[in-house]
Formats: structure tokens, C-alpha cells, sequence
């Protein structure tokens, strides 16, 4: 009969084994020397696999210079349009199709971020709020580290100041899951952030068993 090591199922020959013995399939007999070698090329390809992705990890980095004049009062979240591609593993964007947006190839935790620098532009000596989220699509696995909107913002009570909000935080997230990337500003009516520099990005951390 057919011995198997643990936990790995590869099959072996006991030492009252044919040659030729059969491992399940009647009308095609195949020897445990053939199964063997399949399987063991069969664990050498996954290990090849993750290798490859170790040694070239999805990540993606998007980033835009142009600015954008965000006016305080306007309750609407207003996407950021990227041009400009910094990094690209894993086919990740497609500016000329979204340029607003990041779509996840690989399944897994990610290290993602987004970071905006503006220049306030105040009327008085109000309170500016410069809100900035990444909204993603919902996954369809509701896993424990699993956010679709990371949020975070900066207030200033000074004008003609730079204003830099920055989002860092380790998710999870799923092959074909979008992330876009939206402003907002808050304060007084007619006040403005005119942007300097936004970039957003994300870098795969490893797979979740």
C-alpha cells in the first residue's frame, strides 16, 4: 500500500510496494514515483510563487502637484484627481481610466497612507478644518482589520499657513476592492485650502491564513 508524510500528503513507497503499484486510478495505473515528483513540484511552484511576491510586493503610489482650491462651507467630499505615478508593482492603477483611484490586485494586509499639503487662505482668524479620507469599496469578507473609510484631518486658526493632514494605518483589504481618495474643508463660509502636493499609496504586507 501507499504511505503519505504528514502534513503534506506526499506519497512514498513502504518497503513491500510494487513498482509499479497502483495509487487509485484503475484504468490508468500511475506509480508513487510519478505522484511524488508531482507533488512535490506542485509544493516547489507555491513556494516559487510566494517567493516572487516577497521579493517584488504589490505597492502602489499615487501623487498629484496640481493644485486644487478646496472652499470651506461645501459639505461634499471632493475626490482628488492623481497624475502622476510613482510606483506600480502589481497593475494596481490606471490614471487614464481612474484618476482618482488605487484598485487592490492581491488580497492581504496593507500599509496604506495619504498625505495632503495646502495653504490656508482665511478671511478672519477662524478655525480652518482640512479633512481628508480613503474610501474604499466594501470587501467581500468581513475580516477583523477590514476599514472602508480611514479618516483623518487637521485644524489651524492661521492664514497664508501650510496645513498638512496625514493618514498612516495597516489594513486589510481584497483583490478588486477600490481606493479613492476625497477632501473636504470646514469653517467659515468662503474661506479656502488651496493644495500643494496629495499622494496616496498602499504596500502589501503579507497574506492572512
Amino acid at each position: 500500500m501507499v504511505a503519505y508524510t504528514s502534513p503534506d500528503c506526499l506519497p512514498y513507497f513502504e518497503g513491500t510496494d510494487s513498482p509499479c503499484v497502483n495509487t487509485g486510478t484503475a484504468c490508468e495505473p500511475s506509480t508513487v514515483w510519478c505522484d511524488f515528483a508531482e507533488a512535490v513540484e506542485a509544493k516547489l511552484d507555491e513556494f516559487d510563487t510566494t517567493v516572487a511576491v516577497v521579493e517584488n510586493p504589490p505597492m502602489a503610489w499615487v501623487e498629484t502637484l496640481v493644485p486644487m482650491t478646496l472652499t470651506v462651507g461645501d459639505l461634499s467630499d471632493t475626490p482628488v484627481v492623481f497624475d502622476t505615478v510613482r510606483a506600480d508593482s502589481a497593475n494596481m492603477v490606471n490614471l487614464d481610466e481612474n484618476p482618482s483611484s488605487i484598485t487592490i490586485t492581491r488580497t492581504g494586509l496593507y500599509d496604506v497612507f495619504l498625505y495632503c499639503r495646502a495653504l490656508t487662505d482665511l478671511a478672519g482668524a477662524n478655525f480652518n478644518q482640512l479633512t481628508m479620507n480613503i474610501a474604499a469599496s466594501p470587501a467581500l469578507v468581513n475580516n477583523v482589520f477590514a476599514y472602508t473609510s480611514l479618516v483623518c484631518d487637521q485644524v489651524v486658526q492661521l492664514d497664508n499657513v501650510q496645513i498638512a493632514p496625514g493618514l498612516h494605518m495597516t489594513t486589510y483589504y481584497e483583490q478588486g476592492q477600490v481606493l479613492s481618495a476625497f477632501l473636504n474643508a470646514n469653517g467659515i463660509t468662503a474661506d479656502m485650502d488651496t493644495t500643494m502636493k496629495i499622494s496616496m499609496g498602499v504596500a502589501w504586507l503579507g497574506d492572512i491564513q
